[in-house]
């Protein structure tokens, strides 16, 4: 035992020491049949800062291609990332009975690569056409669309940086998948590209039972929330009354994150190939449960922003403990910078804040990846906003990653652009309208930049960063 504790101390200094360049290190789509454990794999990918999805595609398998891209875009929308593009392939098995489909799977298999040159069709071609960084191809299921859709075109295998496979051979039988796919782990493995494949430990995997997922509820993110409310869930418990849940598709995301828990083994169902194993199974566990938490906030110079009430005035730090714990250390450690930056506790400001980071989980990305085109115009209290804009996202005026303009008409929307596609994020009609009357009320009672007034706009606005979840307040339209 005593090695596992030396592996979980190892984690824990690592976290506190690692400088985070604040951009991701793998650019990643996820093909995925909809099981059970590819979604739990998944969330762990969505929360690793380490990761960037820019696209998940559904093949068939465990269900069809088109419930489990539904599926997929459900859970994508109860994390607020639904500006991560989401397709799916033909339905290769139908409804068939288990027996053609297991031979139309090994007479796919067989088949031979589209010629070169031929156009490839559909969601994988749109990802790598548009995509500027070299791509991580995460296979939680079948080969078949890497086969069909990648290997034949040179330019798809040169932008693609690594494929990376669970083959569930466990050292005592191939594992489904291995068994319908050696040909096509082959053909792969003729391309040229990197093709690393993860496997199961040779010793008993560690089961995700009850107090696994009790650990996880207590951690509450929206990943450990979610994935602990599918295990608790009537549909899933009359499945584990025959049988238990078990790490499988999650290792190739902990493998991602954290390789040296992995060492290289000889395949023992394809001779002169690697598969990498969890040295310690158990050490998994732990590492697990650290990756459903929340990313933690960029930070460059500071190792946080306090969370301690002594370091605060007293109306801030009677708000500390609710709002971390509704919307979590990001918002808080941007509200902070950015109040410090504008020079007083403004309204449009932390509206600023919360359409920022709201821009930021929709396309689930880091720091400096945005480009804004702010409606608020240059003149105050509505030019505000864009002092919240640029904290929250990174997407300051130095970086050249914002833009405004003087306006008649300033609105309190932005549009947000990442990778080619754009969203309009605004505040809502009611949230709005409620906040023009509390200033004008404000104005009345106090006179214009009155010290009364700039007292009560500090009120109104803490009062506002503290009730107005930023999950709840934007209407976000899609421009392309």
């Amino acid at each position: 035992m005593k090695h596992i504790f030396i592996i979980i101390g190892l984690l824990y200094i690592s976290l506190g020491s690692y400088a985070h360049s604040g951009k991701a290190r793998y650019h990643a789509i996820i093909e995925t049949d909809g099981g059970l454990d590819d979604m739990r794999a998944i969330s762990l990918l969505l929360a690793s800062a380490e990761t960037e999805v820019i696209g998940i595609y559904c093949t068939d398998g465990i269900l069809s291609p088109e419930q489990t891209a539904k599926n997929v875009k459900d859970m994508l929308s109860t994390y607020h990332h639904e500006g991560i593009p989401v397709g799916y392939g033909d339905a290769f098995l139908d409804t068939e009975p288990f027996q053609r489909k297991l031979l139309k799977h090994i007479q796919w298999g067989a088949m031979a690569p589209q010629k070169e040159g031929e156009q490839v069709p559909g969601f994988v071609q749109s990802i790598y056409t548009t995509e500027e960084e070299k791509i991580t191809y995460i296979c939680l299921g079948s080969l078949r669309a890497i086969i069909t859709e990648l290997c034949p075109y040179d330019w798809m295998l040169q932008k693609t940086e690594q494929i990376v496979w669970y083959n569930e051979e466990n050292g005592h039988d191939d594992g489904f998948n291995l068994m319908l796919f050696k040909q096509d782990c082959q053909l792969i493995s003729d391309a040229g590209v990197n093709f690393i494949q993860i496997a199961p430990a040779n010793q008993d995997m560690p089961g995700l039972d009850d107090a696994f997922w009790e650990q996880a509820s207590n951690i509450s993110s929206r990943y450990s929330l979610l994935l602990s409310e599918i295990h608790n869930s009537a549909a899933v418990r009359e499945q584990l009354k025959t049988g238990r849940e078990h790490i499988w598709d999650e290792l190739l995301a902990i493998f991602l994150a954290y390789p040296e828990l992995f060492y290289p083994a000889n395949s023992t169902a394809i001779p002169g190939h690697a598969v990498y194993r969890p040295a310690d199974p158990a050490a998994l566990i732990p590492v697990y449960l650290e990756m459903m938490k929340e990313r933690r906030p960029d930070y460059k110079i500071l190792r946080q922003i306090p969370i301690d009430a002594a370091y605060y005035q007293d109306d801030i730090a009677a708000i500390i403990d609710p709002i971390v714990k509704r919307y979590g250390e990001s918002e808080w450690r941007a509200g902070v910078l950015c109040f410090e930056l504008h020079g007083h506790i403004g309204i449009y400001a932390i509206i600023g804040v919360k359409m920022g980071l709201r821009a930021r989980e929709y396309f689930n990305i880091g720091l400096d990846d945005l480009y804004i085109d702010s409606h608020a115009g240059l003149t105050p209290p509505f030019s505000c906003l864009n002092d919240g804009l640029q904290v929250s996202t990174g997407s300051s005026l130095g970086h050249g990653l914002i833009h405004a303009e003087t306006t008649n008409s300033p609105k309190v929307s932005a549009t947000f652009s990442f990778k080619g596609k754009s969203v309009q994020i605004s505040l809502k009609d009611p949230v709005a309208a409620k906040m023009k009357h509390d200033i004008q009320s404000c104005i009345q009672e106090n006179g214009m930049l009155t010290p009364a007034y700039w007292a009560a706009v500090r009120e109104l606005a803490l009062e506002y960063w503290t009730e107005y979840d930023r999950n709840q307040i934007f209407t976000i339209v899609k421009e392309n």
